[in-house]
């Protein structure tokens, strides 16, 4: 009995990767029945970061096939934003990565799915995480390939039992990502062509081949993945960034209608009145008029403008001299004009001119003032 659960014990240990990934019987069984089918999809949900600063790949899912030197595997690598497809074919291993900008160490992956491809040629892997592609990248040799190959073919699933790993090879990718609540476009008519690029619904139809640019035959399959990656890259920082600023856009708007300044009124205008807002001095007459109020003259014993009223004399006091004329000055209060003739003085005071200061006479006589 003890060499039983020795055995078992044995079992596990040799089915536990060193990054706690495990060998899963379900999961086999669901890749076993659709592996040999062109397409099927892989996908995991809700994956949440370690609870300790992982710097190395976090191993997601690994498929084995006993017996020999073939395998696919699929890490994420968060200190370098990376999720990377690894695959051991006949002894040769190659790596591949699709870059992920929005993947940080403290971030949660609601979805990711991976979409495989196995016609040939051209087979490939997109990725899709949280609804977003992230391109996609080619496998030479697929796993129907390294599956059909072997004498006894078989596989062996194993992953993070933490993260539920689902395997379809009957639904549309259209209805995977749909469940997983992304956003598809309708379906387009796809030309044959162009079928190995069908389990992307962002891809759209092969327009009518022109003579003057190469068919895609002519063209390498890596780099034309290559620049269909780094268009989605493109794409995608260009969304996050229209993302940025529709977010500034709405904090903009949500302060200005909380603005409690924007929504106050301005006072209506009030047209000013003598009763309501009378200018003019104490005991000044106060008029309206179409251009606004106006105001009279300061009262008897007072100068000014109307406006403003100082006590003093004024021309209603007859201050000047007899004869002379008086003017209204609101600096002062009054302005005596000129002397008459034959008088001189500030016209205020004027006393009579001496006439024999201006010299009447002729030469040798001498001037008599008749007056005095």
């Amino acid at each position: 009995m003890k060499g039983v659960a020795a055995a078992v014990w044995l079992v596990c240990c040799v089915a536990t990767l060193g990054d706690g990934v495990t060998f899963d019987t379900t999961t086999t069984k669901q890749l076993e029945e659709v592996i040999e089918k062109n397409d099927f999809i892989v996908y995991i949900n809700h994956i949440k970061p370690k609870r300790r600063i992982v710097h190395n790949a976090e191993t997601l899912f690994a498929v084995e096939f006993p017996g020999t030197d073939q395998k696919f595997e699929l890490k994420l690598d968060r200190s370098t934003k990376r999720v990377i497809v690894e695959t051991v074919e006949d002894d040769r291993r190659r790596i591949q990565h699709f870059k992920v900008d929005s993947l940080h160490e403290n971030s949660i992956i609601k979805s990711l799915i991976l979409a495989v491809n196995q016609t040939q040629p051209g087979a490939h892997a997109t990725l899709y995480i949280n609804c977003v592609s992230y391109g996609m990248v080619a496998t030479p040799k697929a796993m129907k390939d390294m599956y059909v190959s072997m004498v006894e073919p078989r596989v062996e699933v194993l992953h993070d039992k933490k993260y539920p790993l689902f395997v379809d090879g009957h639904k549309d990718l259209r209805m995977v990502l749909s469940k997983n609540n992304c956003p598809v476009q309708p379906e387009a008519d796809y030309d044959d062509s162009f079928s190995y690029l069908r389990d992307d619904p962002f891809i759209g139809p092969r327009k009518d081949h022109r003579a003057d640019i190469p068919i895609l035959d002519a063209i390498d399959t890596n780099a034309l993945f290559d620049v269909i990656n780094k268009l989605i890259i493109a794409v995608n920082r260009l969304d996050e960034e229209i993302g940025q600023h529709s977010q500034v856009i709405d904090h903009l708007r949500h302060l200005i209608e909380e603005c409690e300044l924007c929504k106050r009124r301005p006072p209506e205008y009030v047209r000013p009145t003598c009763a309501t807002h009378n200018p003019c001095a104490p005991g000044v007459r106060c008029e309206e008029t179409a251009t606004g109020l106006r105001c009279g003259q300061c009262p008897s014993g007072f100068f000014g403008n109307g406006y403003q009223c100082r006590r003093g004399r004024t021309c209603r006091d007859q201050p000047c001299f007899r004869g002379v004329q008086c003017y209204e000055d609101s600096e002062r209060g009054y302005r005596c004009g000129s002397c008459p003739q034959g008088y001189e003085g500030n016209g205020e005071v004027c006393q009579r001119r001496n006439p024999c200061q201006e010299n009447p006479c002729g030469p040798g006589t001498l001037p008599h003032d008749y007056d005095n």
